[in-house]
This record gives structure tokens, sequence and C-alpha cells, in this order.
């Protein structure tokens, strides 16, 4: 368990291990004395610089790392707005082009109630006989199906009305 703590910040744990492990008080101090450190061997100094660089990839320059946050965060919001403005704008488009839909339907809605009228009026007339023979045919089977019914269902149904 203490293998996995830091000695210099105790309850502080680990986060990389290069030469002596470090948490996330230790790496800006490493960093700091990396940058002093720089009359050490050519070798050394790339060394030392990759692992500043990665060290920074990783968790990000400390004094930038206050203003990353907010700024990211910024940055998004920004992003979710821009999103919000686009679908926005095409929602609005729609809208508008509905209200111009509309319009022309109100200019010609008199013209179109008067044709569908005309026509329902026209086919009214057409089929009006076909309607009353398939009507007239209708009503003759449920007669029939109902004197059947009467007369085999209930056969003492007329003797009791005599």
């Amino acid at each position: 368990m203490t293998n996995n703590l830091c000695i210099k910040h105790f309850p502080e744990p680990i986060i990389y291990i290069s030469d002596e492990p470090m948490c996330k008080k230790c790496i800006p101090v490493y960093l700091e004395n990396m940058k002093k450190k720089k009359g050490a061997g050519e070798k050394e100094e790339e060394k030392q610089e990759q692992q500043t660089k990665k060290l920074t990839q990783m968790f990000g320059n400390p004094q930038l790392n206050i203003f990353g946050a907010e700024q990211s965060i910024i940055n998004t919001c920004l992003l979710k707005l821009d999103d919000f403005r686009g679908d926005f704008r095409y929602i609005h488009d729609e809208i508008e082009d509905r209200v111009q839909e509309s319009k022309a339907n109100l200019t010609n809605l008199p013209e179109l109630m008067c044709s569908i009228f005309l026509s329902s009026e026209t086919f009214i007339k057409n089929n009006k006989g076909e309607f009353l023979t398939e009507l007239d045919d209708v009503i003759g089977k449920l007669q029939a199906l109902m004197k059947k019914d009467n007369e085999t269902k209930l056969p003492n149904f007329y003797v009791r009305l005599s």
C-alpha cells in the first residue's frame, strides 16, 4: 500500500514513474528542476526534454492547467451554441417554408373547396342509384336472415302470436 503513495506528499497517489515515482504535486517541481538543470550532457538534455515533453503532454503545463480546464469548458459550450444556432436556423427555415405554403394554400383554398364540392356532388349523382340498390340488397338479405331465424329457431313463435 505504501508503494503506491508519495513519500514527500504522503496521502497523494503515485501517477508517473520515471527515475523516481511522482505524484501530481511532485510533477510541477520536477518540471521546474528539469528547466533549471541544463548543464548536463546533450544526451541527458534530450532525454530530460523528452521526459518533460511527455509530462507536459500527459498533464499539461502547471501554470496553464488552471486556465486550460476553463478554456476547454468554454470551448465546448461555444461549440454547443454553434450547433444549436445551426439547428435553429434549419428549424426556422422549415417554419418559414410552411408559412409560405399555408399562405399559398389560403389563396387557392376557395377554388380547391369548390372543386372538391363539385366532384363530390357529381360522384353522388352518378352513384346514387347504385348505392340505393346495394342498400336495398343488404336490407333484403337481413330480412331474409331474420325470417329464417324466426322460423327455425323459434318454431312456436307464430303459434304464440295467434
